[in-house]
């Protein structure tokens, strides 16, 4: 099975700290999917930045994986 998931934040990020955001997030796959990241899965999850906000990327991070995690389990 595939998951696809989009973290989106208001906050000014670049493309690095995007990508690191959406690994983080990742957390919530494992957290609401078992099992998960097993070879046969194309997860994915994408990080988008639509604002010019200041942040903390650890928190926008841990965030995106509370929220990935309730969104699985709500879509359930």
């Amino acid at each position: 099975n595939t998951a696809l998931g989009i973290v989106v934040t208001n906050a000014l990020f670049a493309k690095t700290a995007l990508a690191k955001i959406a690994g983080m997030a990742h957390n919530g796959y494992a957290r609401a999917i078992q099992p998960v990241h097993t070879t046969a899965d194309g997860d994915t999850i994408y990080a988008l930045s639509v604002g010019g906000k200041k942040a903390d990327l650890n928190l926008v991070g841990t965030l995106g994986a509370y929220a990935m995690q309730r969104a699985i389990l709500r879509a359930v």
